[in-house]
Order: C-alpha cells, then sequence, then structure tokens
C-alpha cells in the first residue's frame, strides 16, 4: 500500500539548502550579483480562508440593555475543517481602530457581546483563522449597532394577559358575591369526615383527640393543622363535646390554647372553655408517640396513659360480673374465668368518680 507524505518547510531552510548546493557547484563565494533560481515545484505559498459571510450586528431582544448580538454565516473553508477559529474585533468607527474581544470556535455563528455601553455605537468585523500558520481573513464591518433597554419583554406578552384575564375574573366573582349572588362551592371530604367525627363522639359520649404533630410553629404544617383545630373546637363549643389537645412543643400549646378560646367565643360558649384541656406531654418523638399510642384512662382528677402494647383486652364491666371473694379481694368474671381486679382510684389513691361509681 503506497502512502503519500507530505513534507513542510518553512521557505527560509529551502533557501538555505539551495544556497549550499549553488555553492557546492560553483566551488566560489556567492557574490551579492548572483541570482538563485527556485523551482515552482519548491515555491511556498501562504493559505489565505475565505471570509464569513451575512456579518451583521444589532441590540439583543428583551434585555436590560449592555448586550449586542454579533451573526454570521461560516467560511466556505469551515465545512472542510480548515478554520481554527473566529476572532471577533470591535471599533468605534467603521475606519477603526479595531480591537479583538474575543473569539469562538470553529463552525460558530454567533457571539453575544456583553461589555457595551448602552446608546453608544459599535462596529463589529470578523477575522476567519486557519489552523496553519498565515494571516486570517477579514469580513468587512458592520453597520453601526447600539444597546438598549427595552420596557417591554414581547416574550411575557402571553404570561401578562393572563393575569389580566385572572384578576378580572376575580374582582367580577367579588362584585358578584357584594351583590347577594350565591356560588356553588365543592365540600371537601376531608373537613366533612371531620365534622362527622365531632358529631359522632358527641353521640357516644367520647371525648376529641386533636393532635397537632411533633413539630414547632414555624413548620406550615402545624400551621395549617391550627387552623383546622379552630373548626374542630367550634363545633366541640356547640355540641358540649370534651376536647383534647396534647402538645410536644411550649410554643404550640400557647398557640392552640389562644385558637381554641377564640373558637369557644365565637361559639358563644366562653363558660365551657377549660384551659387545661390543651396540655404539654413531652418534647421527645418517642415519648410523645408513646402517650398518644395509648389508652388514656382517667382517675378521679387525674389521666394515666397506657402503653397500647401492655393491653391485651378492652372491656367495660357490668355489676353483675364483679364478685368478692373471701381474702382474694374483688374479682371480675371474663369469659368464665375469675381474675382479680384493682381499683386504680384506691391504688394511686385518687377520689372516685361521681358517676357510675360501681365500675372501675
Amino acid at each position: 500500500m503506497n502512502r503519500r507524505i507530505r513534507f513542510w518547510s518553512p521557505p527560509i531552510v529551502i533557501t538555505a539548502l539551495l544556497v549550499s548546493a549553488a555553492a557546492a557547484q560553483d566551488n566560489s563565494p556567492a557574490t551579492s550579483s548572483d541570482s538563485l533560481q527556485i523551482p515552482d515545484s519548491l515555491a511556498f505559498t501562504a493559505f489565505l480562508p475565505s471570509p464569513v459571510t451575512g456579518l451583521s450586528a444589532a441590540d439583543v431582544p428583551n434585555d436590560q440593555g449592555g448586550h449586542i448580538l454579533v451573526t454570521w454565516q461560516v467560511s466556505p473553508d469551515d465545512e472542510s475543517g480548515k478554520i481554527a477559529s473566529y476572532e471577533i474585533q470591535r471599533g468605534e468607527s467603521s475606519a477603526g481602530p479595531f480591537e479583538s474581544i474575543g473569539s469562538m470556535a470553529g463552525g460558530s455563528v454567533r457571539f453575544d457581546d456583553g461589555s457595551v455601553e448602552n446608546g453608544k455605537d459599535y462596529f463589529y468585523s470578523v477575522v476567519a483563522m486557519p489552523f496553519a500558520d498565515g494571516p486570517g481573513a477579514t469580513m468587512a464591518t458592520t453597520i453601526a449597532a447600539s444597546a438598549s433597554t427595552q420596557w417591554v419583554h414581547l416574550g411575557r406578552i402571553p404570561l401578562f394577559i393572563s393575569i389580566i384575564l385572572l384578576a378580572g375574573s376575580i374582582l367580577w366573582y367579588i362584585s358578584q358575591a357584594s351583590k347577594g349572588k350565591t356560588f356553588y362551592m365543592r365540600r371537601i371530604a376531608g373537613l366533612e369526615a371531620v365534622d362527622e367525627a365531632v358529631g359522632r363522639a358527641t353521640e357516644m359520649g367520647r371525648k376529641i383527640f386533636f393532635i397537632p404533630g411533633i413539630q414547632d410553629m414555624n413548620n406550615v404544617q402545624t400551621i395549617a393543622g391550627t387552623t383546622i383545630l379552630g373548626r374542630v373546637a367550634k363545633l366541640a363549643a356547640e355540641y358540649d363535646a370534651d376536647l383534647q389537645v396534647p402538645v410536644a412543643r411550649a410554643m404550640v400549646m400557647v398557640t392552640a390554647r389562644e385558637v381554641v378560646k377564640e373558637s369557644y367565643l365565637s361559639a358563644g360558649r366562653p363558660d365551657s372553655y377549660r384551659e387545661n384541656s390543651i396540655f404539654y406531654l413531652t418534647d421527645d418523638q418517642f415519648g410523645y408517640a408513646a402517650a398518644i399510642d395509648g389508652m388514656v384512662v382517667r382517675v378521679g382528677k387525674q389521666r394515666y396513659v397506657i402503653p397500647t402494647l401492655s393491653i391485651e383486652q378492652s372491656f367495660r364491666p357490668t355489676p353483675e360480673q364483679l364478685n368478692t371473694a373471701a381474702g382474694r379481694g374483688e374479682m371480675v368474671s371474663v369469659r368464665g374465668a375469675l381474675m382479680p381486679l384493682y381499683r386504680l382510684n384506691r391504688v394511686f389513691s385518687q377520689g372516685r368518680r361521681q358517676r357510675d361509681d360501681s365500675v372501675p
């Protein structure tokens, strides 16, 4: 397989070799009158690339000024890979002088000049630089271009129209509502479930537990929870239900008390509000979860929390299930078996409840 190997030598080296060869043939020193003939095959010609076309410069649209966009079409020699880069030059007049402000790789067709002053005219030229050492091809300068600030962003006109339509619809609905017109509002299923739960707890005579979480008042979830607490507290005040709010943060406790108090006042039942119904448990996550995930037992005027894992069975005994065994104390019949009965009010030395005294 034949290979073509191209060697390129500078003209100075070629000239030196020819001068040495001529001196050797004549065997006489060269004089100033001697002339040297260089064959055409050894003549060196520098590569001059074709200039770019379609050079233009204009202000960058929809900006605050300070930018001019220079665009051009690549040199015809760029398609054959002979262009290394494009040097961008800038001047303040078409006659120059021009200074280099940057360069772009071959194949580029635009340059954003961000170092200009608004309202000042600039002229640009683009020089196609070849890979080989040699001069570049300069394109004629552009017409004068200047940067300016645009007050209207044309790309945001659809957004502006949307805002106008939205604001107009809101104002229209406000005006219609002020005239007494009613609008359909879809009920939120979660809020309806809360109202139903409060009503069911009231019918069954059970207390209402509202858990605001373990986060502080700087958390958006806690803020949303206190808003719902206001609604629940108002329903509890109207139904005369027992509301309990255990919290894990001191700031949440203070806020919850104010919210519940305001709800009872708006419901016309300020006398039913009890401050100790909103109480602090602990700021420890596991301790708070253990206290909540348990059965709250009221003994006299105190409340005790029994962990759920320690409860095997929960039932409410009737007077017929209670028995007294000689020497063994009270017993309760559970599925035909007698089990010892311990009354917590006696264990913890608490007063007895006023109602249903026969049941522990």
